[in-house]
């Protein structure tokens, strides 16, 4: 996680508290996803909570999503 990243989520109960983090890596491992796309997305909300239109925001959203360094790919035979 980007340093930046953290200083935003870091205060939040599954960053700061070590049962519920452990508890958020171990449900995103069971699920193939990468602990990271959490952390961007929630991270990503928190800074854009004082918007009050969402216009334009959507782009930057999906840029999270179409990151394949954070997913998990299954081997396709």
């Amino acid at each position: 996680m980007a340093s930046s990243e953290y200083e935003i989520i870091k205060d939040l109960p599954l960053w700061r508290e070590s049962k519920s983090n452990q508890l958020l890596l171990e449900v995103c491992k069971k699920n193939g996803v990468d602990s990271g796309v959490i952390e961007k997305l929630v991270a990503w909300e928190r800074e854009n909570l004082h918007r009050g239109r969402r216009a334009g925001l959507t782009n930057e959203f999906d840029d999270i999503f179409v990151d394949t360094n954070l997913w998990e790919q299954d081997d396709v035979d």
